[in-house]
């Protein structure tokens, strides 16, 4: 018996499983209409029971109250329910249904209990936490007087209907004008060609048949029926070209592709898995998968579905993979595979060197075994407490190589998951880290050595800071008992002058100046010293200056001549600074310059440049100059450029701006020519100096 007959056999069964799956047309209905004998009864219960059992849909027989009297296998099966918690039990309690929905469920059985069909779309639990959309029916059926005995429920899965219900209404407008179209074209063919045109246009994947129409030419293939699918995936308008030879619907079928498919037309050969790489002007290098069958009357049938993706996936895999094992083996780092289980199954040269495990032995516990003994328990409790975490693991271990020697490593590993969160693998790396671990190892030795230096410098500091509090009690004593004498000289000078007065000679006069001059220096001298001494030992509050402020304040406390100009620049700044140190160091060149000028009308300026960390300023006079070979100099200590007799001068002024501006962070030097004027620069952090 044929396919065909076989499915002529069975029609009548056929058209009562459609007629249960319509809404309006249950088999009990269309029976109960009559009058039956028992055995037509018998036949129709038996009908029911076997179409109520092996239905693709959710159904349950309720009692009136709503109590399930029958579940059918799918529905049981869904709910992961054994039949004794669903059987006996009222509907909307069992498991099936979510909390908010069993209310509604409970109404819409009440009211078919009252004889109204009842019709909605609601959402059906199963086990593993399914949800499925179904379009939910309850019916009542009725004896032959038309009394409600039992409430069929029946639900059917619409969760992809529903997304697809859109493209389903244009493929049925387009489907309609097809099937008219194909109709007159399918009248003259009999009715096996029809069975399978009808198979051809219902399946959801690319569908060709096609007639071997003269046995002894393989090209004779013409095409017989095609389904919507195929002409998706064909890229043509296959449905145009019905009749048409393979070679012209395909004019890139390879040949040998032809004789095959000819020759299960012709010889009813058993099925065939094809793998077609195709081109054409309107196809460019695609690959299909093709299953060819036999069909009766010289006909094949094959169903088609394009691989390119699939098959540009596995060759890119595949080049992914030998790509991964070029790179893997060029790498300097070691890189490892393991399975779930943690046994290795995959490593490049490299681990093998790093580890010195040879490849001749077996992979599977080798990282465990190369572990040196001392790191093992550490880092197998690490790995099993990262395992039950499933999360990334890291360590730094030693490996033991079978030569004795130590290999630091850095060993990191990363779990790879399956679709249910179940760790299939893990990828692992290991670098070596020996050379880090020597410097960190001599780190550890020098920051040791650091550490007993330190303790020597704070025990040095502190004898320092003991010593400069003896050196600053000496000065102030020193100074206290230097400057006592100095002014009792002094006194006595002018005492002697004032008995002496009228009698005493104008030479005599003016040694008696000079010996007073030199007491004075002598006190400025010893005044210096201490000053000098302080620098940089003696806390000076920071606060914010306006320079443009502190040098104007400067000019009126030296008071130079009328005669004598001194110009301050633009964009003098405000920052934070010592004032006090700041004012001194102003204070000494400003001086400098009118005091050593050799005119009364002379000028100096102070101009400013911001240079992004610190500021340069510079104070300029048109004095006589200095000359280069002093250009040093001048900044050591009791260096004078003139005699003190001619100029009094300590020749500490310029030793305590030097001091000073360096202890602060900065720096000073000098530009002068002879006969060409002087300029002092010197810099000045924008933010103080943490001493």
């Amino acid at each position: 018996m044929s396919q065909i007959e076989k499915l002529d056999s069975v029609q009548f069964d056929v058209e009562a499983v459609c007629s249960l799956q319509h809404p309006l047309h249950h088999p009990l209905e269309r029976l109960e209409s009559y009058p039956m004998p028992n055995e037509v009864v018998s036949l129709k219960e038996h009908h029911f029971s076997a179409i109520f059992s092996q239905s693709s849909h959710f159904m349950a027989l309720l009692n009136l109250n709503g109590t399930v009297a029958e579940a059918n296998q799918v529905l049981l099966d869904f709910a992961g329910a054994p039949a004794n918690e669903m059987l006996g039990h009222l509907f909307w309690e069992t498991a099936c249904w979510a909390e908010a929905s069993r209310a509604t469920l409970r109404t819409a059985i009440a009211q078919a209990a009252q004889g109204q069909p009842i019709d909605y779309e609601t959402e059906l639990l199963g086990k593993s936490d399914r949800a499925l959309t179904i379009d939910f029916t309850l019916k009542p059926i009725r004896d032959e007087a038309g009394k409600a005995l039992w409430l069929l429920a029946e639900g059917r899965d619409i969760t992809k209907r529903q997304q697809a219900k859109a493209e389903i209404q244009r493929l049925n407008a387009e489907l309609e004008q097809r099937v008219t179209r194909r109709t007159t074209q399918l009248e003259a063919a009999n009715a096996k060609v029809q069975l399978y045109a009808d198979i051809v246009h219902n399946m959801q994947i690319a569908i060709h048949v096609w007639r071997l129409v003269d046995p002894d030419d393989d090209r004779s293939l013409e095409v017989v029926a095609i389904n919507p699918t195929a002409i998706q995936v064909a890229q043509r308008p296959l449905d145009l070209m019905i009749g048409k030879r393979i070679l012209e619907c395909f004019p890139g079928m390879p040949i040998d592709r032809v004789a095959q498919i000819a020759e299960i037309a012709r010889n009813g050969c058993q099925p065939l898995e094809l793998e077609i790489h195709y081109s054409d002007a309107q196809i460019t290098d695609r690959f299909y998968a093709c299953h060819v069958f036999p069909l009766p009357d010289c006909c094949v049938g094959a169903a088609i579905e394009d691989a390119t993706e699939r098959k540009r996936a596995e060759l890119a895999l595949r080049e992914s993979e030998r790509l991964f094992e070029t790179i893997a083996n060029l790498s300097p780092v070691g890189i490892f595979r393991m399975n779930g289980l943690g046994e290795m199954v995959y490593a490049n040269n490299r681990w093998r060197e790093i580890t010195g495990s040879p490849e001749s032995v077996a992979l599977a516990q080798a990282w465990r075994e190369a572990l040196h003994p001392d790191d093992r328990s550490k880092v197998f409790a690490e790995w099993e407490a990262a395992c039950q975490l499933r999360q990334p693991y890291s360590t730094e271990c030693r490996f033991l190589r079978p030569d004795g020697s130590v290999v630091w490593v850095l060993g990191q590993v990363t779990p790879e998951f399956s679709e249910d969160g179940t760790a299939v693998s893990y990828v692992g790396t290991v670098t070596d880290i020996s050379d880090r671990k020597q410097s960190e190892m001599e780190l550890q030795e020098r920051a040791d050595e650091l550490s007993q230096v330190n303790q020597l410098l704070t025990r040095t500091s502190a004898l320092l800071e003991e010593r400069n509090r003896e050196l600053d009690q000496f000065a102030y004593v020193t100074s206290h008992d230097l400057k006592a004498p100095l002014r009792a000289i002094a006194n006595l000078s002018e005492w002697i002058e004032d008995d002496l007065a009228g009698t005493l000679p104008a030479e005599n006069q003016r040694q008696m100046e000079l010996l007073r001059g030199r007491v004075f220096r002598m006190e400025s001298l010893i005044d210096g010293l201490l000053q000098y001494s302080r620098v940089g030992r003696t806390q000076v509050e920071t606060e914010t200056v306006s320079v443009q402020a502190l040098l104007t304040e400067i000019v009126d406390s030296i008071d130079p001549p009328d005669t004598f100009t001194v110009a301050i620049g633009e964009g003098m700044p405000t920052l934070q600074a010592k004032s006090l140190l700041l004012r001194q160091v102003f204070a000494n060149l400003i001086g400098n310059a009118i005091k050593h000028h050799p005119r009364v009308d002379g000028r100096t300026s102070v101009m400013v440049q911001d240079q992004e960390l610190f500021y340069e300023f510079a104070i300029s006079d048109d004095g006589r100059g200095i000359p280069s070979e002093h250009h040093e100099k001048i900044f050591d200590i009791f260096h004078t450029l003139e005699a003190r007799d001619t100029k009094e001068s300590t020749g500490i002024g310029l030793s305590i701006v030097k001091k000073i501006v360096e202890t602060e962070g900065g720096s000073i030097w000098v530009e002068s020519e002879v006969g060409a004027g002087t300029t002092f620069r010197f810099t000045w952090m924008k933010h103080p100096k943490m001493h």
